[in-house]
């Protein structure tokens, strides 16, 4: 699977889930990925029922893929 896939999933998304959020980011020139960020409409929906605490963690990437992953965790406000 290829980078060029992504184009399709990005359009996909938009098609199919209202209210998401997508940041697509390549370069034209070159046709290189750079980086994507992803929420989901339904994801962005249920933050409102969470606490309002996040968690943030990154970790640093090497060898083929460099850079940062990071992700988000939050506590469920049911609990």
């Amino acid at each position: 699977m290829s980078y060029t896939h992504l184009v399709w999933y990005v359009d996909q998304i938009r098609k199919t889930n209202e209210g998401s959020f997508i940041d697509f980011q390549y370069d034209p020139l070159s046709r290189r990925f750079e980086r994507i960020f992803i929420a989901f409409g339904a994801c962005i929906q249920g933050y409102k029922f969470l606490r309002p605490l996040i968690y943030l963690d990154g970790t640093f990437l090497t060898e083929r893929f460099r850079g940062c992953l990071m992700a988000a965790t939050a506590i469920n406000g049911e609990k």
